[in-house]
């Protein structure tokens, strides 16, 4: 009995461990540390060439579904930033000087095709009120091998999930968020 009651003290001190462990990175109290990794994990390069870098905006990639059929599309944005634009920072890290451009992409894995949506070119934050184009079933575009779009399909494919989310589902069938 007095054993069971040793064990049952040592899971409660194990289990509490992580109350009283110390803080992490993320709760700094300038919260620069939290921004630093959000921004970090939001774009990603997915290709640099001579005039641009092309980065994913993995925090805005959604699934979708095409009209009037069961399958599945991607929905993504791509920032690209003019490599004259990139300025290196003393500590090696790179930074825009604030002129670059968004992108909008929706890409169909299943046939290797991507349709171009829209282009907005931003200087400073970006408005939330341009005029983006719409699905079209005839503007899907076969890829050219070694074309920016070939590059920005396969870029995009690597870091696709491969299973819808449930709260995407959910959103787009039922028109509930979470």
């Amino acid at each position: 009995m007095r054993k069971r009651w040793i064990n049952m003290l040592l899971a409660v001190l194990v289990c509490a461990g992580g109350f009283f462990a110390a803080p992490s990175a993320a709760y700094a109290d300038d919260g620069e540390t939290a921004a630093e990794e959000t921004k970090e994990e939001k774009f990603v390069v997915i290709y640099r060439d001579s005039s641009y870098t092309y980065y994913l905006d993995k925090e805005n990639m959604k699934r979708r579904e095409i009209p009037f059929q069961k399958k599945q599309m991607l929905d993504v944005w791509i920032k690209l930033v003019p490599t004259r634009e990139l300025l290196s920072n003393s500590d090696g890290t790179v930074e825009s000087s604030g002129t670059y451009y968004l992108e909008h992409y929706l890409i169909r894995k299943d046939k290797k095709q991507i349709q171009f949506l829209c282009e907005l070119e931003v200087n400073g934050r970006p408005n939330n009120d341009i005029n983006a184009g719409k699905y079209d079933p005839m503007k899907w575009e076969d890829l050219v091998p070694e074309s920016i779009e070939d590059r920005i399909y396969h870029g995009v494919v690597q870091y696709a999930p491969d299973n819808a989310d449930p709260g995407d589902v959910l959103e787009d069938v039922f028109r509930v968020s979470i």
